[in-house]
């Protein structure tokens, strides 16, 4: 059996093929994570793009208020839609408690919207 020495560590064969494919592997989901990554900075720069296109040059605080009104926009429309399917349904509909619920929390969207 072959063994190698490093410092303190006695390591054989196996340890080392077993190490070498923990680290192909290692390698292989950072590529999967640095290309998530990479796809993620693109979205975010094709967004920015559209709002500076749309709005002008921005600066990247008017950039983040401007997605996050978005954000509040797309909440409000959810919840309209959640009570119109809901409306619409003979057999399912939500509770009035629920829909009011909802309906407050549209108003609180759309006051934090308008900060």
């Amino acid at each position: 059996m072959n063994t190698f020495r490093n410092g303190d560590k006695v390591y054989t064969v196996a340890d080392i093929e077993r190490l070498e494919c923990e680290l192909a592997k290692a390698n292989e989901r950072v590529k999967i994570l640095e290309r998530e990554r990479d796809h993620s900075q693109r979205m975010y720069n094709s967004l920015l793009g559209d709002l500076s296109v749309g709005y002008g040059a921005l600066s990247i605080p008017e950039c983040e208020s401007h997605l996050r009104k978005f954000a509040i926009e797309q909440k409000i429309k959810a919840i309209d839609e959640a009570i119109a399917q809901s409306k619409s349904k003979l057999n399912y509909s939500l509770p009035l408690m629920q829909i009011t619920d909802l309906y407050d929390y549209q108003e609180q969207l759309r006051k934090e919207k308008d900060k």
